[in-house]
């Protein structure tokens, strides 16, 4: 896994979004019984596919939230009253 610093990660492959919703996950084809995972399901752009990124863990959940949050401040600053 990358590190933290900021890179334009010229030597990954990259998968631009179009569409994104966050959902649970079930065990079951149906949806019947408790969720086990949030996902978060996105449509790559310019194709048919759609991929599901499953979050497995409350931990793994508050870890996502806050790096999103964290990166998202350094690229678009909060605007100061």
């Amino acid at each position: 896994m990358p590190d933290d610093k900021a890179t334009n990660y010229a030597d990954m492959q990259v998968v631009e979004c179009e569409g994104l919703a966050v959902t649970n996950w079930h065990p079951q084809p149906d949806g019947a019984g408790k969720p086990e995972h949030v996902c978060i399901l996105y449509k790559v752009a310019g194709t048919d596919i759609q991929m599901c990124l499953r979050l497995k863990s409350r931990r793994v959940l508050d870890e996502f939230i806050i790096a999103l949050m964290t990166h998202g401040d350094e690229v678009w600053p909060p605007k100061k009253n």
